[in-house]
């Protein structure tokens, strides 16, 4: 190893100079452990450029290259060294840019469960659950966000919860508001009912009417039987009426 040869070259020089050798007879090995101690800085600066790469420490790696280069470090690896640095610190860039990214996705996730427990109709809550809504714009940013080494696990550990709550949230959100208009729907269609059942005489436009209220309430998957078996029977009572 170097680093013997070095202890081994300087330890014969002190003796030799010690022992009152002449100095034009220590110069060519004095010369051979100041050629040998470039090496070894040389081998060792590389050797630290390398593992500080392998570790992906930003800092470490810019100090290391300082010291490749002062050390007389082959371009060509230095070079390389160079461009894997960038492209480091470009993932790094990046990374803390989704995060960004991310944190801006929980904001709006978390606001848009504000907007559907505002919302007047089922069908705005349901859109905040399909393709182009807050919660697909989180979770894909999650998916992209684990695809990149920098990205905290914390971060995306904190986006999945609030992903998990505010999607539970708008789909509870989403059955009230359906149950709810689902009522409201029964209600008017039984308000249809009784202006239908006391219409006298049943006529063509009192069934019509009456029809589209079914349809109406059909809707809002509102129970029609009732009013299905009450058409049954006014429709029989009109064409009754039409033949007497």
């Amino acid at each position: 190893p170097l680093e013997v040869q070095i202890s081994r070259l300087r330890e014969a020089l002190q003796e030799a100079r010690a022992a009152g050798v002449p100095h034009l007879e220590l110069q060519a090995p004095s010369e051979r452990l100041a050629a040998i101690v470039v090496v070894l800085r040389r081998e060792n600066a590389l050797k630290a450029m390398n593992e500080a790469l392998a570790d992906d420490d930003i800092e470490r790696i810019q100090s290391c290259l300082g010291e490749a280069r002062k050390a007389g470090v082959e371009e060509m690896e230095v070079a390389r060294v160079e461009r894997a640095l960038q492209d480091l610190i470009d993932e790094v860039e990046l990374a803390h840019e989704k995060e960004k990214l991310l944190r801006r996705r929980i904001e709006n996730a978390m606001a848009a469960k504000n907007t559907a427990e505002n919302a007047t109709t089922a069908k705005e809550v349901e859109y905040m659950l399909g393709d182009n809504s807050v919660t697909k714009s989180l979770r894909h940013t999650i998916e992209e966000a684990r695809k990149l080494r920098f990205v905290r696990r914390a971060e995306i550990s904190k986006a999945e919860a609030v992903l998990n709550e505010v999607t539970a949230d708008i789909k509870r959100i989403l059955v009230e508001k359906r149950l709810h208009e689902q009522r409201a729907a029964e209600k008017k269609l039984g308000l249809a009912m009784e202006t239908a059942r006391s219409a006298s005489p049943t006529t063509h436009v009192v069934l019509e009417v009456f029809v589209q209220a079914i349809a109406a309430a059909r809707i809002f998957n509102a129970n029609c039987k009732d009013a299905e078996v009450l058409l049954a029977s006014l429709r029989a009572d009109h064409e009754r009426a039409t033949l007497a």
